[in-house]
Formats: structure tokens, sequence, C-alpha cells
């Protein structure tokens, strides 16, 4: 994920979290409503000047979501319906299709991925534990790094509809930069080859697996991972900022979201699930809750790992003033996502916006709804 320092000033010169303070009057202290939310929300945009961005809260029944900004350049509102790209968010979901082949099983976590994916480095040595928690040394196709040398290959053609076996036997082609069990690095490629798995072991699709085993049973019917050629429906356009070179465009611009069918196939079981922030706070409360996998498996899921990072199995880790916390970011050009879970609230929030510019932005506003939930707003 690229994150983008933001300036601490906001047009009208003021300091941004001094004029975010009187929104925080307006919200007081918890539990989070309706209407402070939109205030906080809208005032948010305004003051780091994004184009568009949904937040999503849920605690136990009690669900309340705000939008605030443009979905397309046509100005239709973006809001908790809209649909948007949620980039490693993704990742939660192949994680829990993991777990649920486990939870039933079908393969046990200990076991190599060789026994379904034979032809990738160092396979054999890689178990699905180490995939999850990103502990294979593998090489990362989509670090946001210059000196990636995929990168050529993306940017030769963005539109290319990828196969996930077809890009693996790409990337069989560069050595390891690790071995694997040395510890946790970040790589995309690691979801891959879970998503490869998956579908091995269920024989069916992910984005079959996905639907039958989590979107269906919650009712997430605008929650889907997209397969290569298909064509976005309702979806919000991306406004890119430094990445519109990606598309031919100049910076500062509109992306329309039928032009990124080829980076949602490249991203697939690491990447590719469209959703809407209302969904994505229904999906991580039931998976809080237990409700996906059992609790058990939701502990290891989320506090496995290389325990020197902040990594788990599929789940990031976070410390915060209001408690321990688990989520994901999520990230592509045009667009940016955060979901969270924090335990001692209960509190699921989910954040979207489709400008990239609000990368790096989201945890902060997360913490901010937070303190509110938790009746301590800060004192700005």
């Amino acid at each position: 994920m690229t994150v983008r320092t933001r300036p601490s000033k906001s047009k009208s010169g003021l300091p941004r979290d001094a004029i975010l303070s009187a929104a925080l009057v307006i919200a007081s202290t918890g539990p989070l409503s309706a209407e402070p939310l939109d205030q906080v929300l809208s005032t948010w945009r305004l003051e780091h000047d994004v184009m568009g961005v949904s937040v999503s809260c849920q605690v136990g029944d009690r669900a309340i979501s705000a939008g605030s900004g443009s979905a397309n350049q046509t100005g239709a509102t973006f809001n908790e319906t809209t649909r948007t790209l949620v980039g490693s968010v993704s990742k939660m979901m192949t994680s829990v299709s993991i777990a649920q082949l486990v939870e039933r099983g079908d393969i046990a976590i200990s076991d190599p991925v060789s026994n379904w994916v034979e032809f990738f480095p160092n396979s054999q040595d890689i178990t699905i534990a180490q995939l999850l928690s990103m502990e294979t040394g593998t090489f990362d196709y989509f670090a946001a790094d210059p000196s990636n040398p995929f990168i050529g290959t993306i940017l030769a053609d963005v539109t290319r509809q990828w196969r996930p076996e077809t890009l693996l036997s790409e990337l069989a082609a560069f050595p390891p930069p690790a071995a694997p069990g040395t510890g946790h690095s970040y790589s995309n490629t690691d979801y891959i080859l879970a998503g490869m798995v998956v579908e091995a072991v269920a024989s069916r699709t992910l984005p079959a697996v996905l639907e039958i085993g989590q979107f269906s049973p919650l009712g997430l019917s605008d929650t889907e991972l997209v397969n290569p050629n298909t064509v976005l429906e309702g979806v919000a356009d991306g406004y890119v900022r430094d990445s519109a070179f990606l598309f031919g465009q100049p910076n500062e611009t509109w992306v329309g979201a039928e032009d990124y069918a080829g980076l949602l196939s490249l991203g697939w079981a690491a990447g590719g699930v469209v959703s809407t922030t209302s969904e994505l706070a229904n999906w991580m409360s039931a998976f809080a809750a237990g409700a996906l996998v059992s609790s058990d498996i939701v502990e290891t899921l989320v506090y496995g790992g290389d325990l020197s990072s902040n990594y788990g199995l599929g789940f990031e880790r976070f410390e915060t003033a209001y408690g321990p916390a688990f989520g994901h970011h999520g990230s592509l050009p045009g667009f940016t996502a955060f979901v969270v879970h924090f335990e001692d609230s209960d509190l699921s929030l989910a954040i979207a916006s489709n400008d990239e510019g609000a990368d790096g932005l989201l945890l902060d506003l997360a913490l901010t709804l937070a303190a509110i939930e938790c009746g301590n707003a800060p004192d700005l």
C-alpha cells in the first residue's frame, strides 16, 4: 500500500485538527449516532480534499452509516450503498475461506502448498499458515516499489485480464528473496497461492466459494470477487492523483470503473473484491462474533503468525487507546478502504473512499470515531 503524506493544514490555512474539532463538539461523546457521524465525516472530507467517502459502523444490532462527496464525475453521492473497490481488504475474506476448509477437515494449516500448487518455487516448504501470515519469502508482484521487476509487465497493459494460474506461472520465474519461515514480509503473491489452494480443495471457483461460504449467508448482495471479463455495475469511479499514468491520463482525474477490470483480475484473491461500507461492516461484525468461523479460529487468524509483526493470518493487528483492534487496509489506484473491529467496544467500522488521496488517512478517522463511540471524544 502506498501511503501518501498529506499537508497538516486545510485549504483555508487552518490546522485540520482544529477544524475537525467543531464537528466533534457536535458529536459530543458516544455512542455514535447518525447526525454527528454525518457531521464528522463531511467535515473530514472537506478538510482533506477527498472526492468521496463513506463510513458504516456496527455494534451488535445497532448500525449507522454516513456518506459524503461524489461517487463519480456526474456528482452521484458516495454513500454506504455505493459499490467500491476494496483492495487488500479482500485478503481477510480469502483467509476465512481457508479457515472454513480447515474447520470442515478438508485441509490443515500445516499442509504444504505443494499438495495443490506443485510448480511454484519452495512450495514443498511453504505451509498454508505461512501463506496467510506472509512468512513465505515469496516475491511480491504488486509491491509499490520502482525496483519491482514485475511493474513493467503490469504497465505494459493495465487492461490485461489475468488468470491466477497464468499470473503464478509468470511469477514462478522470479527468485524468492527469502526462505520460508524467516519472518513476515508482505506479499500479495501469497494470497494468489492461497486462492489457488481454495479452488483446488473446494473444487469450485474462488468467487463461488466466497459467495456460498460468506456473502450469501450474510445477505451481502453487493459484495463479490470479480471474475475476469466481468462487467462492473453500479461501481464508483476512482479519482486518481499520482497514479493516473497507469491509465494514460493526466494527474488529478476521474477513471471509470470499467477501466479497472484488469487491475481487479491482477488482484484476485489478494485484492479483487468489490463491496459497500454497509456490507463490509456487516461482514466484520459477523466474523468477530464467530458467525463465519468458530471463535477459536477467529483467535487464531487474528493472533497467529509472526508475533514480532502486526500481521496475523490475513488480519492486521492494532493497539489503540480504545483497546486492541484488528482488520485490514486496502488500496488500488483511485480507491482506498479500511475495515476494523475494536474488541473492547465491539465496534466494527468500514471506511471507503474513491480518492487515492485518502490512502494513509483512514486509520486516524477510524480512531476518531472509536473515541466518540467510547465516550471519549478527543479534545482537539
